[in-house]
């Protein structure tokens, strides 16, 4: 597809006293629609340049993709020591204080002592973490609990003999 052809859609959130929460608008022949906001939605511009999209609550979506080109990446090495640095975080059950439905996962302190780099901050201080981050860790681990199980299933079988 030639860029001439290059669809882009973008958000615009506008704010204006008497404005619809609800509006139509067609803007440099460019149509969307204003969905209803309560602030629970933040797009912001962080560090580097890099902006945020900020969503109070769930996103639905049947799928989600990050860049993961070789290209985009610098002083690439393997996981090492995966199993162990997993085995000192700890899933917690918990309720967040603006909803009632049990929700699991991490608390950013916690996972600030083991991998500090998994852990980033927002405009307002509160700490977020990068749960996608965490399946490299996950699958490093499968893999080395893999060797220790081929490991003991040999034991086992000079045993048997």
């Amino acid at each position: 597809m030639s860029s001439s052809n290059v669809i882009t859609k973008q958000v615009l959130f506008i704010e204006r006293a008497g404005l619809s929460t609800k509006s139509t608008f067609n803007i440099l022949d460019a149509e969307g629609y204003l969905a209803e906001s309560d602030y629970n939605i933040r797009i912001s511009e962080g560090e580097s340049n890099n902006s945020s999209l900020e969503v109070s609550g769930h996103i639905v979506a049947d799928k989600f993709r990050g860049r993961s080109d070789l290209r985009l990446k610098s002083n690439v090495v393997d996981i090492k020591n995966a199993l162990e640095t997993i085995k000192k975080l700890t899933g917690k059950a918990y309720n967040l204080k603006s909803d009632t439905t049990l929700s699991y996962g991490f608390i950013a302190q916690d996972v600030q002592q083991v991998l500090p780099q998994m852990v980033g901050q927002d405009i307002d201080g509160t700490l977020m973490l990068s749960y996608m981050e965490f399946i490299p860790f996950i699958i490093e681990s499968i893999k080395e609990l893999d060797v220790k199980i081929d490991k003991i299933k040999t034991v086992l079988e000079k045993l048997a003999l």
